[in-house]
């Protein structure tokens, strides 16, 4: 019944904040309303402005509008903490967006919403400054959430929000839509005074639950170890992640079970990289299940990708 469905919701939003917590993430509590220019900031709408619930007789022009976005709430909360000196920013909020309907009325929906920023360890004292995060890793969040893992996630590119968003994706998993991730508009990024690239997602906790209510999948452990091994190759600026990842997921080589991209160079001034030129750098993990791979079974697969990458793109492995 009803409180059942209100129960199982309760217990995957817990299951969701224990998630996040567990790996450094700052639960935000902010506000349903919202101000007029926040706007421009919702992800998950084309024209934020059309779904928005006006209210009625609002008390300031900070809470015009019911939410119908939690990311808005997430940047206020980012650019809080920026002015108190943070540049490692890891914050989620599971809450409530209103949906304004075409023939009037409105909807509710619960979303969990995602923000993250900044180097991707604290720093120690050998290394100043780790690395900052990128996009990839705000997926690899959302591919670790319950009910996720092993879940194959497509992502669509869509229309970015003029100033607010780039690469704007929509994610689906199976046939439904699980949400939207972007990387904020350096433009927005720099009235926040981030110092590096600020990324968020939404996602429907509807789209989470069935996830995690789901059949459970468990896969037998692998009693063998996997081998990998890196590509780096440079390719023409307009070569898509998408592409090369949709090349290995549908190369015929048995004994490759795995791609991860963890690296993307280009160099702006020119003078490592011709601007119209990119890196890429891929981990490929091979294992089978029959055995413990030998060394040179590895290096002949492995040989065969990559002579059938080159013959696919217009690129250059570094050997």
């Amino acid at each position: 019944g009803a409180s059942d469905a209100a129960d199982r919701a309760y217990d995957v939003a817990m299951q969701l904040r224990h998630a996040l917590m567990h790996r450094g993430f700052h639960e935000a509590q902010t506000l349903r309303l919202i101000a007029t220019r926040q706007l421009a900031d919702c992800l998950g709408a084309p024209n934020p402005s059309a779904v928005a619930v006006p209210v009625k007789n609002p008390l300031s022009e900070d809470h015009t509008h019911l939410r119908p976005s939690i990311v808005p709430g997430l940047l206020a909360t980012a650019a809080l903490n920026i002015r108190q000196g943070a540049n490692r920013l890891r914050f989620f909020e599971v809450g409530r967006v209103f949906l304004a309907l075409p023939k009037g009325g409105n909807r509710e929906e619960d979303r969990l919403a995602i923000l993250l920023s900044g180097p991707d360890a604290p720093s120690t004292w050998h290394e100043k400054e780790p690395a900052a995060s990128t996009i990839h890793d705000l997926v690899g969040v959302i591919h670790a959430l319950p009910g996720l893992a092993g879940t194959t996630l497509e992502a669509k590119r869509i229309a970015d929000q003029a100033d607010t968003t780039l690469l704007t994706t929509e994610l689906k998993a199976g046939n439904r839509v699980l949400g939207w991730i972007a990387q904020i508009h350096p433009a927005r990024a720099r009235q926040l005074d981030a110092r590096h690239a600020v990324y968020v997602a939404e996602l429907s906790l509807a789209t989470l639950r069935q996830a995690i209510a789901g059949p459970a999948k468990f896969e037998e452990l692998p009693r063998f170890p996997a081998i990998t091994r890196d590509v780096a190759f440079e390719a023409p600026a307009d070569l898509t992640h998408g592409d090369v990842a949709a090349f290995f997921r549908s190369t015929k080589e048995p004994l490759l079970i795995g791609t991860d991209i963890f690296d993307v160079f280009r160099d702006p001034s020119g003078q490592k990289l011709p601007t119209d030129r990119k890196s890429l750098a891929y981990k490929l993990t091979y294992r089978s299940p029959e055995k413990t791979l030998e060394t040179a079974e590895v290096d002949a697969a492995h040989a065969r990708i990559l002579a059938a990458l080159e013959k696919k793109f217009p690129i250059a492995v570094r050997r």
